[in-house]
């Protein structure tokens, strides 16, 4: 079920007949859509990629099915510090908690920009508890192609 009031405000209204049929496949875990935008690029109201974000990742989880979504935005943080960015670091104890089961960026440096850092999330944190990592641009879905192997 599409639970952000913000994310069901915005959905065209062909959308929202079908809000219910989407919730069929619901496994009882949440969908986070993970938006992110560096201190560089962000201003005082949410910023316009944000909102473009949040435009292509709920689009995304609405065709693919995808529902109980929960948005985890930071708006104007270094996608290289992984430790002061709020929202971020909410996901690792839901994951732990078994209540993600998929999480959704628009491209992998939404979800960071630090090698090992990322490493340790798509390879060890996710994988072990089973949470399907996708990143919409960059083409990558852990169903379907394996655990991200980095290259620089």
């Amino acid at each position: 079920m599409i639970t952000d009031q913000r994310t069901i405000q915005k959905l065209p209204s062909s959308m929202m007949a079908n809000v219910a049929t989407a919730t069929q496949t619901n496994t009882g875990r949440k969908t986070a859509l993970y938006m992110r935008l560096s201190p560089d690029d962000g201003g005082v109201n949410e910023s316009d990629s944000i909102v473009h974000q949040r435009q292509i990742l709920t689009q995304y989880a609405y065709d693919h099915r995808f529902s109980n979504i929960m948005e985890f935005v930071d708006d104007s943080y270094s996608g290289a510090d992984f430790n002061n960015r709020p929202q971020f670091q909410r996901m690792p104890h839901m994951v732990d908690g078994v209540k993600i089961g998929i999480t959704i960026a628009k491209y992998l440096n939404r979800l960071g920009r630090e090698y090992i850092q990322m490493g340790m999330f798509t390879e060890i944190i996710f994988p072990k508890n089973n949470v399907r990592f996708i990143a919409i641009c960059d083409v990558v879905d852990s169903n379907k192609c394996g655990w991200i192997v980095f290259t620089s």
